[in-house]
């Protein structure tokens, strides 16, 4: 493999010599023209250092196009596939609520698939922050947890600290949970004044709010949608009566992604 300069025209080119490793013939590869020969013997003498370290990148005729296409080629096996999101019908939700209305959790399920609060959000929930009268609940802090630990936080995005509006159906159901459900005190130490709540007045885990969803839903022969899907089902059938933006803001997703995809599913 040897290089050397040509000229052609008013312009001065650089010329590798090889073989094509495959069939062995002789091949050329011009490269782009300078304006002296002096620049072109310069680009020469790098061209073969390169080559002596391996660094050599051969001249390429391939198009943009093509290279995109060998490209996605290359990365399509790491790639997921888009998951669609899993919600119900509003005759679906309304048969689910029903069948779940002597449930220990009746109350939480009515509250997420009312509000569209996020599961975090509904479990850190307090009475303090439920306005009964004005019909709002303000969101100010969230449940979490890491392993059986279980934190309570600030919500994930300042669009997350918000005021959410709480139907007629909701306070109604939110009044019937406060009669039954006496005044707890929490004992660990975490935790105070928690609309749902553990016997000692804990909060919550999120792991075991999942699991009863889950057996209720097994139960009652519905389709399987995860917890996080009333969250989606109220967005979708938000959608279908009310503006976009009212939806973004309500819901607090900082981004309108994930509600841009609920609302195909309206149409």
């Amino acid at each position: 493999m040897r290089g050397s300069v040509a000229k052609k025209n008013d312009r001065w080119y650089v010329v590798i010599e090889d073989r094509d490793p495959a069939t062995g013939a002789r091949r050329r590869r011009w490269h782009s023209g300078f304006r002296t020969k002096r620049e072109a013997q310069a680009a020469c003498n790098e061209l073969a250092t390169a080559m002596q370290r391996g660094d050599y990148l051969q001249a390429n005729r391939q198009t943009v196009g093509e290279l995109a296409l060998e490209r996605l080629a290359t990365i399509a096996p790491t790639v997921r596939p888009h998951r669609p999101i899993k919600a119900w019908t509003a005759e679906t939700l309304r048969t689910f609520l029903a069948a779940t209305g002597d449930d220990e959790l009746s109350a939480l399920w009515i509250v997420l698939a009312t509000t569209g609060l996020r599961r975090g959000e509904a479990l850190g929930l307090r009475w303090s922050d439920v306005d009964m009268e004005a019909g709002r609940a303000t969101i100010t802090q969230t449940v979490t947890a890491i392993g059986w630990n279980i934190h309570l936080g600030q919500p994930k995005t300042q669009a997350g600290r918000r005021p959410v509006a709480l139907d007629v159906s909701t306070i109604k159901e939110l009044r019937e949970h406060r009669r039954v459900a006496p005044s707890r005190t929490c004992r660990g130490g975490i935790g105070a004044d928690l609309v749902f709540s553990t016997a000692d007045g804990g909060p919550l885990h999120p792991e075991r709010v999942y699991q009863a969803f889950r057996r209720a839903v097994i139960r009652h022969r519905l389709p399987p949608i995860p917890v996080h899907g009333l969250r989606h089902t109220w967005a979708t059938l938000a959608f279908c009566r009310l503006a976009f933006i009212h939806v973004s803001c309500r819901n607090g997703s900082a981004t309108p992604t994930s509600q841009s995809r609920c609302r195909r599913t309206c149409m």
